[in-house]
């Protein structure tokens, strides 16, 4: 029988997005974490505002900008800020995603200049025409396989500072479960 992963957090990563559009608030130190577990396959979904995550939400300016997105971006990925109880897991896979005007070719200083001397009678459908507004949220994603389905994930939140909650839904074969994590209850029970 093939996982159902893939299906499993796609429903428990709209999640969020439901929360925002039924009026949920961006909150800087909170993130939005989806876990799915699955014959020993474990996918992890976090979504949280970009300031918490590369340390801004507007799209860098410069060429050091983007160097420091990218620099807090590959920590992140490469950080173990995750451990498993009641079986030995690999990770296998990270990806961040971040919006499109994060990763896009800088301007051109020409342009740039043009846009400045247009920028307050633009200013307004600019920020609505864009994902780079003030509150912009990144998407990071982690696959692991495990010798077994673990009984519990445990969340390194000194790795994920400035993160101080994490809003969790599961789901396992034993059931779905939602559940605040903190630095003072790090653990979210997977059996």
């Amino acid at each position: 029988m093939r996982p159902r992963i893939p299906l499993l957090l796609l429903a428990l990563g709209s999640l969020p997005a439901l929360a925002e559009a039924a009026g949920g608030a961006h909150e800087h130190g909170v993130g939005e974490l989806a876990v799915a577990v699955e014959n020993g396959a474990v996918e992890l979904l976090l979504t949280a505002p970009l300031a918490d995550l590369v340390g801004r939400e507007r799209a860098p300016e410069t060429d050091d900008e983007r160097a420091a997105v990218a620099a807090r971006r590959d920590a992140l990925l490469a950080a173990p800020l995750f451990r498993f109880e009641g079986a030995a897991c690999e990770r296998r896979a990270a990806d961040f995603t971040l919006p499109e005007a994060f990763t896009a070719p800088l301007e051109h200083e020409h342009e740039h200049e043009h846009e400045h001397e247009h920028e307050h009678e633009h200013e307004h459908d600019e920020d609505a025409a864009h994902d780079h507004g003030p509150h912009a949220d990144g998407l990071v994603t982690w696959r692991f396989r495990c010798e077994a389905d673990p009984t519990a994930l445990i969340v390194d939140f000194d790795a994920l500072a400035p993160l101080v909650l994490l809003r969790t839904q599961t789901l396992t074969d034993s059931g779905a479960a939602a559940l605040e994590l903190s630095a003072e209850a790090p653990r979210a029970p997977l059996r």
